[in-house]
């Protein structure tokens, strides 16, 4: 469901914060983050993009990984997103051959 899908995206982006936070400070909010939504369909894709960037994220929306791997290509070689979320059903790549292209992008940037 979407609110489900939103929970799941709120809590990684959440955790991501906590890891970057000292562990001496506690902090309920979370930083905004660059993400990068590739669930494959628009509609659900736009309304989880309106709540992240009403928690003030940073979302961009594609269609798929293969989408999304040309995306991180097109931004250089800046470490582009803090989260990438992929929906497998909907690329034509696997999960790992997709998570491997975007640790090469993102160790180039590094």
């Amino acid at each position: 469901s979407l609110a489900t899908l939103y929970n799941a995206c709120h809590d990684v982006l959440k955790r991501i914060s906590a890891d970057l936070i000292a562990p001496t400070m506690s902090s309920s909010r979370v930083n905004p983050r660059k993400v990068l939504l590739a669930l494959g369909d628009v509609e659900l894709s736009m309304m989880i993009k309106a709540m992240l960037v009403h928690d003030n994220h940073f979302v961009d929306v594609c269609i798929d990984g293969d989408e999304a791997c040309k995306i991180m290509e097109e931004k250089g070689v800046t470490r582009p997103y803090d989260a990438v979320f992929l929906d497998q059903k909907r690329s034509n790549k696997n999960l790992m051959e997709i998570a491997h292209n975007l640790r090469i992008l993102d160790s180039r940037g590094r």
